[in-house]
């Protein structure tokens, strides 16, 4: 997870590579302070001159090399490949309530573990005095994180079971990532398009079902009822600047309130629901205007948004085909675990709207210390687990199907021409990828969550 953004000039790889085989040597391990030394020294050394890339704003929050961090922090379970050659070496998975102990088997056992770290974090969708219970055996077992949904038939909570939840996990040590949309306002909306056209088969219809005041409102509502219970809480996958407005109103009250966005909301926009391939582009909450996109962009640039993950959910262009003659039954979600960190430096240290720092503090130091991994992930320091990803941006390439080790099928991004990718990947000190191909196998690990404070700044 952890990553060394350096960007490499000739023979700057041979350097570090010199370093990392002599780690290979002494086994799997982490840093110890002669290597982080010796890591910095040659990060120093190996940074290139970036006289083709504009200049980034400078990094306020970003005061020493060696914090550098890479994780995705939001996927939904499924059989894709990890894809640790593009530069993921930790992940976290989205589990369903009470079914703990057996997302924990598939994570240990599916066939993307042997190359990459992961956790889980888990989802409730019932409330009552059993699984209040059961939460005290989750936390002692490592687990921390949960996801909440305000919408979704299967897994709506009302506002009595959000307050307790957060309050029983402020007991804990816990925090809640919540799924902000109106369920009311939805439902209500899909009834309107089936009363006005008889049916739903045009996607183009489906953004206005889930407005962006849904979100809003949901957002503004879940702040209230944490700030009643005087508990934390992460707003996943924000997609609107209406949203970003109540998160900021609630910052200024007091309020600890962290934020994720997805690289779908900074780079794609509604227009996708008009193509005749609309169905793919599907996802929850759908992709907003271009102004969202900018406020998003300006919130990301400033830190008032705390990690950047993908929300990566792999249904196949045949699976979305249920949705064919009634959009509402469309599988939502996209692939996208593997292109993120190369969307994130093309678009954003690329074009000069963030720095590389800042690209790994949203990629991995951030999601660390906010799902609790930090410094085992998240750091190069003394004692923390060796993951290295050492990134060429001289690198140009199309992302295209031949590249995707994605089981969707597809990409929301084919076919665009990219600028900067990994060249290899360290995993605790061994090296398990290069150029593009794993060069080690059975080398993850199930990862669990420390009993320590968030120590994360949350906005502005």
């Amino acid at each position: 997870m952890t990553v060394a953004t350096t960007v490499l000039k000739p023979g700057g790889y041979q350097r570090i590579k010199q370093i990392a085989e002599k780690l290979d040597k002494m086994g799997v391990q982490p840093f110890t302070g002669v290597q982080v030394e010796a890591l910095r020294g040659l990060a120093e050394s190996a940074v290139s001159d970036r006289h083709h890339v504009k200049p980034a704003k400078p990094a306020k929050s970003r005061k020493s090399r060696e914090r550098v961090p890479l994780l995705n922090c939001h996927t939904a379970p499924c059989e894709d490949a990890c894809p640790i050659h593009q530069e993921i070496t930790s992940y976290v998975a989205l589990a369903g309530e009470g079914k703990y102990d057996e997302a924990l088997s598939v994570i240990l056992n599916r066939n993307a573990l042997p190359f990459i770290t992961g956790t889980i974090y888990l989802a409730l969708s019932d409330w009552n005095e059993s699984v209040s219970r059961e939460l005290n055996d989750v936390v002692r077992g490592g687990i921390r994180s949960f996801k909440l949904y305000m919408t979704y038939d299967a897994m709506v909570m009302d506002d009595k079971s959000i307050y307790e939840v957060l309050v029983r996990l402020k007991e804990l040590g816990g925090i809640a990532g919540v799924h902000c949309e109106n369920r009311g306002i939805i439902d209500a909306e899909l009834a309107q398009v089936l009363r006005k056209k008889g049916h739903r088969r045009d996607v183009s219809d489906y953004p206005g079902t889930r407005p962006n005041l849904a979100e809003a409102e949901a957002v503004s509502r879940l702040l209230k009822i944490a700030a009643c219970a005087g508990a934390p809480v992460i707003i996943v996958h924000l997609s609107t600047k209406e949203g970003l407005r109540e998160v900021e109103q609630a910052r200024a009250a007091g309020q600890t309130v962290y934020v994720e966005t997805c690289p779908q909301y900074l780079l794609l926009d509604e227009s996708r629901y008009r193509l005749p391939e609309a169905r793919l582009y599907m996802c929850a909450p759908p992709l907003r205007t271009e102004a969202d996109q900018e406020a998003l962009w300006d919130a990301v640039c400033a830190g008032q948004i705390q990690t950047l993950a993908t929300d990566h959910c792999s249904f196949t262009a045949g699976q979305k085909e249920a949705g064919a003659e009634d959009f509402s039954r469309t599988p939502c979600g996209m692939p996208g675990a593997q292109e993120r960190p190369l969307l994130l430096w093309h678009y954003g240290v690329g074009t000069g709207r963030i720095t590389a720092e800042q690209m790994c503090a949203l990629l991995s130091e951030n999601p660390a210390r906010l799902y609790r991994l930090y410094p085992k992930k998240g750091v190069i320091a003394p004692g923390s687990d060796a993951d290295l990803v050492i990134w060429d941006e001289r690198a140009s390439y199309t992302l295209s199907q031949d590249l995707r080790q994605s089981a969707a099928g597809y990409s929301p991004f084919e076919g665009t021409r990219m600028a900067g990718r990994p060249s290899a990947v360290w995993l605790r000190g061994r090296l398990v990828a290069a150029d593009g191909a794993l060069t080690a196998e059975n080398t993850g690990r199930y990862v669990t969550a420390a009993d320590t404070e968030i120590l994360l700044q949350h906005g502005h």
